[in-house]
C-alpha cells in the first residue's frame, strides 16, 4: 500500500536524538569560531586613543586655519552691499538732509528725517541682508535647482548654466534631467520641470493695466511648467503661450503641460485661458485640456492630482515664495 510505505521511509529517514544532537553542536562551533574570529578581526582594526587624537587633531587645526577665515569671507560678501546699490541708497538719502530754514523749524525738520532714514532704512533692510547684490539688483533671474539647464541667447548655440543668471527677452531655457526656477521681479516665479522647453519673451515689470497686443511672458514649446502668480487682477498678469491657447495667471498657482496636448490645471486661485477668441475662466480644482479642432470642457483635477510629486512639491515651495515676498 502506498500510504504505509512512506510511513515507513519517513521513520527510516528520520534522524536519532543523538545524531540532531551532534549536527547541532557542529553548527553551534562553527558560529562560535566566527564570532570569534569577527571580535578579533574588529579589535585589531579598532583605532588606538592615541591615533584618535592625532586624527581629531588635525581635523581641529584644518577647520581653524581654514573654514574660519572663508566663512567670515563668504558672510562679508553676503552683507555687503554692491557699488550700484550703495550709490542708489545714496541717491534717495540725498534729499532727507536737513536744510534748516528757521531755528523754529529746525527741531521738528530733525525728528521728521530721522523717522524717514529709519523707514528707508527698514524696507532696503531686507536686499541688504537676506539677498545677494546679484539678486537684489535683478529683474528676471533664472535659478537651477537641480542638475544643469542650458540657454540660448540671441538665437546663438545653447550654453551650459549651473548658478544663477539675469535673463534678456530672447532668451530660450532648456532642461533635460534637471529642474530650474525663473523669479519674475516679485510678481510671480516660474518652475520648469524636467525635459522642458520655454523662451522669455517679455522681462517688463508687471505695472500696465490688461492689453491683448502685449506678447506672452513666456512660451512653452515642450515639458511641463509651473506659474505662481503674485499680481492683482487690475494690472497684466504672467502669460504662457501654448500651442493651442494662452494662459495668464495673475494671483495663484497653475501648472501647464505641453505636448499633443495641452493640460492646464489651477491649484489656487485662479487663471484665465483665451483660445479663439474666446475666454475661459478656470478656478482652484478646474483643469482643462486642449488639442486641434476639440471643444474644452472644463473638468475636476482628481484627488490623485492633488497627491501627485509635481502638485505636492510646488504648492509647498510657493507657500515659502509667497512667505519671503511677503517678508520683503
Amino acid at each position: 500500500m502506498p500510504i504505509p510505505y512512506l510511513t515507513h521511509i519517513r521513520k527510516e529517514t528520520k534522524p536519532s536524538p543523538a545524531v540532531k544532537k551532534r549536527v547541532y553542536e557542529r553548527i553551534q562551533r562553527r558560529i562560535n569560531l566566527t564570532e570569534a574570529t569577527s571580535t578579533q578581526v574588529n579589535a585589531s582594526l579598532a583605532p588606538s586613543a592615541e591615533v584618535q587624537d592625532r586624527v581629531w587633531a588635525k581635523i581641529a587645526r584644518r577647520i581653524r586655519t581654514e573654514r574660519a577665515l572663508s566663512v567670515l569671507e563668504q558672510l562679508r560678501d553676503l552683507v555687503q552691499p554692491s557699488p550700484e546699490l550703495r550709490a542708489r541708497l545714496t541717491a534717495r538719502m540725498m534729499p532727507l538732509q536737513p536744510v534748516l530754514a528757521s531755528t523754529q523749524s529746525q527741531r521738528v525738520f530733525k525728528w521728521t528725517a530721522a523717522f524717514a532714514l529709519i523707514a528707508v532704512s527698514v524696507r532696503l533692510a531686507p536686499f541688504l541682508i537676506l539677498a545677494t547684490p546679484t539678486v537684489a539688483d535683478s529683474a528676471v533671474t533664472l535659478l537651477p535647482t537641480r542638475g544643469g539647464v542650458s540657454v540660448s541667447i540671441a538665437g546663438n548655440k545653447w550654453q551650459p548654466v549651473t548658478t544663477e543668471m539675469v535673463l534678456e527677452p530672447g532668451t530660450l531655457v532648456r532642461t533635460r534631467d534637471s529642474e530650474v526656477s525663473i523669479l519674475f521681479h516679485d510678481d510671480g516665479v516660474l518652475r520648469l520641470d524636467a525635459n522642458t522647453t520655454i523662451s522669455l519673451n517679455d522681462t517688463a515689470k508687471r505695472l500696465g493695466p490688461q492689453a491683448p497686443d502685449v506678447l506672452p511672458t513666456f512660451t512653452l514649446y515642450t515639458g511641463r511648467l509651473w506659474v505662481q502668480g503674485l499680481v492683482p487682477s487690475n494690472v497684466r498678469g504672467l502669460t504662457v503661450s501654448t500651442s493651442y491657447g494662452h494662459v495668464t495667471v495673475n494671483e495663484g498657482s497653475v501648472s501647464v503641460f505641453e505636448d499633443d496636448v495641452v493640460d492646464v490645471r489651477v491649484f489656487d486661485r485662479r487663471a484665465t485661458v483665451a483660445r479663439n477668441g474666446e475666454e475661459i475662466v478656470l478656478i482652484s480644482g478646474e483643469r482643462i485640456e486642449m488639442w486641434e479642432g476639440n471643444i474644452p470642457l472644463v473638468k475636476k483635477i482628481s484627488n490623485e492630482g492633488y497627491e501627485g510629486d509635481w502638485s505636492v512639491q510646488n504648492l509647498a515651495r510657493d507657500a515659502v515664495h509667497r512667505r519671503e515676498i511677503a517678508q520683503l
